[in-house]
Order: C-alpha cells, then structure tokens, then sequence
C-alpha cells in the first residue's frame, strides 16, 4: 500500500489531519469513496445541508467555512481533509460524497 501524496495547508497543525493521511492507497484502482466504505467509514446523507465553496471550504448553513486541512486527487476525484475528522470526496461531475471520520 502506497498513500497518496497529499498538500498540507500549513495554518493547521498536523493534529488536523492525524492518520488519514495513511488510509487511502494510491495504488489501488478503487475510487477514494469506494475505499473508504470498503474500510467501514460511512458518508453523510446529501441531504444534511452540507455544501462545498468555490475555494474548496466544508460549509453548513449556520456554521463557519472549514478550509481543508490537506488535499489529494485520485482517479480524477479531489479529496479534501477538514478539521473535526471530515474527508470528502469530489468527483468530476462536481458532486461529492462526505465522510466523518473519529481518530
């Protein structure tokens, strides 16, 4: 297992971003989402208000933009790591599919 070469937002601290960094493998021909459910992650519900920005911030209505704390693409999908254990998945369409993750 190879992990992703991920970009680091250096205004967090590595506590941030923790092991996830680790669980996804570049080598591997499955999707980032498909992965993470394939490792017993579950993703949000779409329909929980959360939403992503232009510039790449977690927003839900109410709440603070959360930038992410590192990024990486595989397969074409963007993966996006934020504070408070949340990791989405953007595929190309622009969709994307949300993951909480407790270190």
């Amino acid at each position: 297992m190879k992990p992703l070469d991920w970009m680091i937002n250096d205004n967090y601290k590595q506590d941030a971003v923790g092991s996830r960094t680790l669980i996804l493998d570049a080598e591997s021909a499955d999707p980032a989402s498909m992965q993470l459910l394939e490792l017993g992650f579950p993703f949000a519900p779409p329909n929980l208000g959360w939403s992503i920005t232009a510039d790449d911030c977690l927003v839900k209505k109410g709440a603070p933009p959360l930038p992410p704390a590192a990024y990486a693409i595989h397969l074409g999908d963007k993966i996006y790591i934020y504070p408070f254990g949340y990791i989405a998945v953007v595929t190309l369409d622009g969709s994307f599919k949300l993951f909480h993750i407790k270190d």
